[in-house]
């Protein structure tokens, strides 16, 4: 399945999966039925678009590891550690009402320009602190969804990150 936002203000478009809140566990149950009716298995991904998510759609500025202008010219506003890790609960959360709405594992996504993948980026991130740096740094938000998650999901349900293994065109990429 493809991205469903982890909270409101990660949202890429008007129409964007949601898994922010447990009532929108009931739709996504029935997503995931549909698609194990014949044997087949499920995974949601969980995404957070950062700094590409617009101001007009969310209500305030968009949030990024750097104040580094996305792909609209808008400039993000830093993270706080303390607002990294509410976003590591929400995207823990999030991978948690995959798991009750029935699915099979979660896919944390860390690709394409989203709020994960700007944190790995070198280019995106130029943090000083635990969640910048070098790439172990750089890697440490999704590192710490995953073990975040397994505590309330369970080691037995999986969960991966979506990632690019490059950014083309893009200096440090």
């Amino acid at each position: 399945m493809e991205g469903a936002a982890v909270e409101p203000r990660g949202r890429l478009h008007p129409k964007i999966f949601r898994i922010d809140d447990d009532k929108y566990i009931p739709a996504v149950s029935r997503l995931a039925e549909v698609i194990k009716k014949h044997g087949a298995m499920a995974a949601m991904q969980v995404m957070h678009g950062g700094r590409e998510a617009p101001s007009s759609l969310i209500g305030c500025q968009p949030v990024a590891p750097s104040p580094i202008p996305g792909r609209s010219g808008e400039i993000p506003e830093e993270l706080t550690i303390d607002e990294i890790k509410e976003i590591i609960e929400r995207f823990t959360q999030g991978i948690l009402r995959i798991k009750k709405a029935g699915f099979d594992g979660a896919v944390i996504h860390a690709a394409h320009a989203y709020l994960p993948a700007q944190f790995m980026s070198a280019a995106h991130n130029k943090r000083q602190d635990e969640y910048g740096g070098d790439v172990r740094g750089r890697v440490k938000i999704v590192l710490d969804i995953i073990r975040a998650a397994k505590e309330l999901v369970g080691r037995d349900f999986p969960i991966w990150p979506r990632i690019n293994a490059q950014e083309y065109g893009i200096e440090d990429g």
